[in-house]
Order: structure tokens, then C-alpha cells, then sequence
């Protein structure tokens, strides 16, 4: 979740919203709304998007049908980091067998889908983490 870029897109929305009333900066305010609301709407269907892919993710996949049906992740790791970029996972929580991790966060939402590899390149795992 990007928390500052959701609080600007509200914080615009309210501005906007603010600046309607006012002749000299109703078309300001409009259009800041506008566009604050045409953010909010596509991060949401971005969302909906990647997540009704993920679901149709079958284990045994390859990291070439994963791309093509969710699209190029953001982040890939060796599958030894956590959600949170950086922190390594405990022994405990290393998925056996994973060598690469791909991770597609949400925008808007507390939200990450982690697909885990084998040194094959064949989907091994798969799990969405919410409000981590």
C-alpha cells in the first residue's frame, strides 16, 4: 500500500471539493476532483484486475504464463524477503524449493501477492498477504 499517495489522492479529492463553491477556482477544483477520482477508480480496477488473475494461477505454471497473465511484477526477489522490502524471512517462514519470488503490491489497499519459483522457473506457491 502506498499510504502517501493515497493520502494526496484524498487530499486533492477534499481540495477540489473545497474549490467548487467558488467561481474563480470552480473548473481548479473540478478538475483536480476529477482526476483525483480517475486515480482512486483505475488503482481499483488495477487491483480487481491482478487479483481475479491471481486467482486463476494454477501451481506448476511458469514464470513466462504468470507474466502474461498478471503482467510483469514489480519487485523479484531470491524468496528470503518478506513483504516489507529489505527484511529478511525468519528460517521458519522460507517457503522450501523457492529460488525466486515474484511480488505484486497494491496501490490503494494493504495488499501484496507473492508467487513463489523453484530453480525450474514452475510456480511452487502462492499467497496473498492483507494488512501485514
Amino acid at each position: 500500500m502506498n499510504v502517501v499517495g493515497t493520502l494526496i489522492l484524498i487530499i486533492c479529492i477534499f481540495i477540489g471539493l473545497v474549490l467548487l463553491p467558488f467561481k474563480r477556482t470552480r473548473v481548479f477544483g473540478l478538475s483536480l476532483a476529477a482526476f483525483s477520482f480517475a486515480c482512486i477508480g483505475f488503482f481499483i480496477y488495477q487491483s480487481g484486475a491482478r487479483n481475479s488473475a491471481f486467482e486463476n494461477v494454477k501451481i506448476g505454471q511458469t514464470e513466462a504464463e504468470i507474466i502474461a497473465a498478471i503482467g510483469n511484477p514489480p519487485r523479484i526477489t531470491d524468496g528470503t524477503e518478506w513483504v516489507e522490502e529489505g527484511v529478511k524471512r525468519s528460517v521458519s517462514e522460507l517457503i522450501p524449493g523457492c529460488t525466486k519470488e515474484y511480488w505484486y503490491n497494491s496501490f490503494l489497499f494493504p495488499e501484496a501477492l507473492s508467487l513463489c519459483f523453484n530453480a525450474n522457473g514452475k510456480l511452487i506457491y502462492k499467497y496473498r498477504y492483507v494488512s501485514w
